[in-house]
């Protein structure tokens, strides 16, 4: 079984604060938790396809798709 990451791992590898991913968690943005419970996890596949999402959408708003 795949180990989750936590909250700050997660923030730590956006290069933002833990409170920022907890605000975008609250507001729906950012990657998709595993878990709605406490504690939130996040799986390691679904925030590096979130980042790359986010690649992908600045390329197409920037003209380079």
């Amino acid at each position: 079984m795949e180990a989750l990451m936590t909250n700050t791992d997660v923030a730590a590898v956006l290069g933002i604060r833990p409170k920022t991913l907890t605000n975008w968690r609250h507001l729906r943005k950012g990657p998709t938790p595993a878990t709605m419970n406490r504690p939130i996890r996040y799986r390691r596949q679904d925030v590096e396809r979130w980042i790359a999402d986010q690649a992908s959408a600045t390329a197409a708003s920037e003209g380079w798709s």
